[in-house]
């Protein structure tokens, strides 16, 4: 059983590569389940009824969400009928959608289940992991588990602290947190929780920065400095 997961496919820019590639990705490697994130696929945040047909045009098999779910309305209208659509099980209860789905690929129950991290998330999810055995004995053959979280490598060296001394220069999205979060991140990566450390530059000039904090982008003025944050805050100390 070949499945093939797909981050976070971000605006118009993504869904070219999905039309683009999937299939002969899919023909090549012989591929029989495609699982993708999708939260982020229309215009940069939230998901459409257009986009969720595209992506089942294309031939995503399951699709989940995370912290930007609802941020297109429109999703409302046709979530009860998106059979291929996952939601993070820790969202408000009030909120629509299926947390977990059993697909059946060549005879094979493939169950997928979305959570969201809730590190510099937004706080209105619960943890996932106060709910998580939840979702672990139930019946499948495979059972693919999407936590969808994300940080920066200035999480895992700042703090709030950064934001008092520095100000916007030190406004970011998902914003630091507490010093007991950036040491959470650094547990994360020392037991493997976390598998990756990746980047997403997004500078930004000066002039934007000097804005007043509530109209200030989101992001660090300067140049790349994701390795030198890594060796500095993690490598050296060991």
């Amino acid at each position: 059983m070949k499945v093939l997961f797909i981050g976070d496919i971000v605006g118009n820019v993504g869904r070219q590569m999905i039309e683009d590639y999937l299939y002969r990705i899919r023909k090549d490697y012989q591929i029989d389940f495609v699982i993708a994130n999708v939260e982020n696929a229309t215009h940069g945040k939230g998901l459409n009824r257009k986009h969720y047909d595209f992506f089942t045009f294309e031939g995503v098999d399951c699709m989940t969400m995370g912290n930007h779910t609802f941020d297109k309305k429109e999703l409302l209208d046709f979530i009860d009928e998106a059979d291929r659509l996952v939601v993070p099980f820790n969202q408000p209860s009030i909120l629509p959608g299926v947390h977990t789905r059993v697909f059946n690929v060549k005879g094979t129950k493939i169950r997928v289940t979305n959570a969201l991290g809730c590190v510099f998330m937004d706080n209105r999810y619960s943890n996932p992991f106060d709910h998580i055995d939840d979702y672990l004995n139930l019946e499948q053959d495979i059972h693919i588990i999407d936590i969808h979280a994300e940080a920066t490598p200035h999480h895992f060296t700042l703090t709030e602290d950064a934001v008092l001394k520095y100000g916007t220069l030190a406004r970011m999205n998902p914003p630091v947190r507490t010093e007991n979060d950036r040491l959470k991140i650094i547990e994360g990566l020392q037991d493997g929780t976390i598998d990756l450390i990746v980047t997403d530059h997004a500078p930004h000039s000066a002039e934007e920065k000097a804005k007043p904090l509530a109209e200030a982008p989101s992001g660090i003025t300067g140049l790349e400095t994701s390795l030198g944050l890594g060796l500095l805050s993690l490598v050296e100390p060991g």
